[in-house]
């Protein structure tokens, strides 16, 4: 009878160790997702900002000289590829926390 309780509570400790270490698993996959997304939203307001000073810089040239050149064009497409960037990148996100849920 001794065996019994030997074998029942080995089962109930392996179990235990088992589910522990598959917690510790979940929530290590869970902070680096945390972090690549945050390393992707961090990226993202680099560039954001990146395409703020080009845009800025732009119109300063083009006041300063009085006409409007190919700069401010070129800032004006960097900023709408940007844009598009930051939306599909939101996209996946909601995405990502709809499958998620």
């Amino acid at each position: 009878m001794d065996w019994i309780q030997t074998a029942i509570l080995s089962v109930l400790i392996t179990f235990v160790g088992f589910m522990i270490q598959r917690g510790i698993k979940k929530r290590d996959a869970n902070a680096e997702k945390r972090e690549q997304q945050r390393s992707d939203s961090m990226m993202l307001v680099v560039k954001g900002v990146d395409v703020s000073v080009s845009l800025s810089e732009a119109t300063a040239i083009s006041l300063q000289r009085g006409k409007c050149n190919g700069e401010v064009s070129k800032a004006l497409e960097k900023t709408e590829e940007y844009n598009k960037e930051k939306e599909l990148y939101y996209q996946k996100l909601q995405a990502e926390n709809a499958i998620s849920k």
